[in-house]
């Protein structure tokens, strides 16, 4: 089988009502197959149908959803947009940070207990000066950063393990620049501050400005329309 892309298919519901995708069961030979991911705020869903039927699906289903504007995108799109909003992944949840450190703490639960409760509270994971989340951004747009790059504070001799790392870049159309997340010693309590960035495997040493992990919407106006 092939899976075709989750999308924002929230109209998805509506168009099985109609003749649009369930009109797809008249053919016997695609009879396709709509799962839908519980526990997630934007519905989202995958299609199954056998590979030499994907395209046809895939066609179908983006004309039924014209009425909703439905569109598609692709997993860069996917990866810019979540750095955008500091949403966090694989690259920053590498095994050595915590809630706190990523700025969720407050989604932890205060009346049971959960996996990882009690380490999180101990001395060495509780200090001030942990690598935290943070956004950062480039100053000269010609430098824009890179991943695993190392940080340094600006008056800090350059050289070992630094202050903290790049984790995810990416060029932003919305911001209209390169930005990036990383881990930073003090995190946001840094904010406005310029950083050196280097990457001893490219030959680069750049500086970068600490922002807000989110930059974009943070608000959070836009899914509230």
């Amino acid at each position: 089988t092939s899976i075709l892309p989750s999308v924002e298919v929230s109209a998805i519901p509506t168009l099985l009502r109609t003749n649009s995708i369930s009109a797809l069961y008249a053919w016997p030979s695609v009879a396709p197959w709509v799962r839908y991911h519980k526990g997630r705020s934007h519905r989202p869903a995958s299609i199954f149908t056998p590979t030499h039927h994907g395209l046809a699906v895939w066609e179908h289903v983006m004309d039924a959803g014209k009425p909703w504007h439905m569109r598609p995108y692709g997993l860069e799109a996917l990866g810019s947009l979540r750095i955008e909003k500091g949403h966090v992944v694989g690259s920053e949840m590498d095994g050595r940070t915590t809630l706190d450190d990523l700025g969720a703490g407050k989604m932890a639960s205060k009346t049971k207990s959960f996996w990882g409760d009690a380490l999180r509270h101990s001395p060495h994971l509780a200090r001030t000066n942990r690598p935290t989340l943070v956004g950062l951004e480039a100053v000269d747009a010609n430098e824009p950063p890179s991943n695993g790059s190392i940080l340094f504070f600006a008056d800090d001799v350059i050289q070992g393990h630094g202050r903290g790392h790049v984790t995810s870049t990416t060029f932003s159309p919305s911001v209209g620049k390169a930005i990036a997340l990383g881990l930073l010693q003090g995190g946001t309590a840094h904010l406005g501050q310029e950083i050196i960035a280097t990457s001893p495997t490219q030959g680069r040493t750049y500086r970068l400005r600490v922002v807000d992990p989110c930059f974009l919407d943070a608000e959070g106006a836009r899914y509230r329309v």
